[in-house]
């Protein structure tokens, strides 16, 4: 019996990923190339995951998941982001 091994890559070396690449492009064009929360389309864009769930590639989320994302709303908005996913989940828990 053989054992193979699996290369293991960091978050950053997921995200160079053809599938993910793609992805992020598909994303982008369906926001129209500006950030989803300030329209801005003249700073670096950022797709961002809504939510994160373990265990899932970066390329596996839904695209409802997703958003573009500016950069000055990405670096803030992980915070806010993660603010309304735990409102939203304690107020519509079962």
């Amino acid at each position: 019996s053989s054992i193979v091994m699996e290369e293991v890559k960091t978050y950053a070396e997921k995200l160079q990923d053809p599938r993910w690449q793609k992805k992020r492009l598909r994303i982008m064009n369906r926001d129209k190339w500006r950030c989803f929360w300030c329209h801005n389309d003249k700073e670096q864009l950022h797709v961002h995951h809504i939510k994160y769930i373990s265990g899932r590639e970066p390329w596996e989320y839904p695209d409802e998941m997703l958003i573009t994302l500016c950069k000055s709303c990405h670096d803030h908005g992980s915070s806010i982001s993660k603010f309304i996913m735990t409102t939203i989940e304690f107020f519509f828990k079962s």
